[in-house]
C-alpha cells in the first residue's frame, strides 16, 4: 500500500498533476460553505504510509468538519481505494492488477448506497483516531 504522495509522482506529468489536484480537492471540500464534512479510512501497514500519515496530520490538523481514522487490515491490497458517499450516490474505486489500473463504478440505487454507507460505518467504528494511532506508534 503506498500512499497519495505516490500517485501524485509515479506517472507522467499529466496523470501527476491530475493526482495532486484530487488530492488537493479532498482537502478543501470540507471548507466549502453549507454543512460539509469528510470521514477519512486509513491503514497504516508500513513505514511509507506512517510516515505519510505524520505529515497528513500535522498538515490537516486544522481543517474543520475532517476526520481520519486508522484501521487494521491484514492483507496487502486495499479492498476499496475510494468510497464517496452521500444519501443517493456512491463511488467505488477498486485497484486492477498494477497501481497504475484502476477500476471501478457508481452506485444510483438507494439501497446498495446504505448498504456501502453500512459497511462504511462499521469501519469507522472499529477505527482508531489517527492522532491516538500515531501517539501509539
Amino acid at each position: 500500500m503506498t500512499p497519495p504522495s505516490y500517485f501524485v509522482g509515479f506517472t507522467d506529468r499529466d496523470t501527476g498533476d491530475a493526482a495532486e489536484e484530487y488530492f488537493a480537492e479532498l482537502s478543501n471540500w470540507p471548507l466549502l460553505q453549507g454543512a460539509r464534512s469528510m470521514c477519512r479510512l486509513i491503514c497504516l501497514p508500513n513505514r511509507e504510509m506512517v510516515d505519510w500519515a505524520r505529515g497528513h496530520h500535522e498538515s490537516s490538523g486544522d481543517l474543520p468538519n475532517y476526520e481520519v481514522r486508522v484501521v487494521d487490515w491484514q492483507i496487502s491490497a486495499d479492498p476499496v481505494n475510494l468510497a464517496v458517499f452521500d444519501d443517493t450516490v456512491a463511488f467505488l474505486t477498486f485497484a486492477a492488477g498494477t497501481a497504475q489500473e484502476m477500476t471501478g463504478f457508481r452506485i444510483d440505487d438507494r439501497n446498495l448506497v446504505r448498504d456501502a454507507a453500512g459497511y462504511f460505518g462499521r469501519l469507522w467504528s472499529s477505527g482508531i483516531p489517527l492522532a491516538d494511532r500515531l501517539r501509539e506508534l
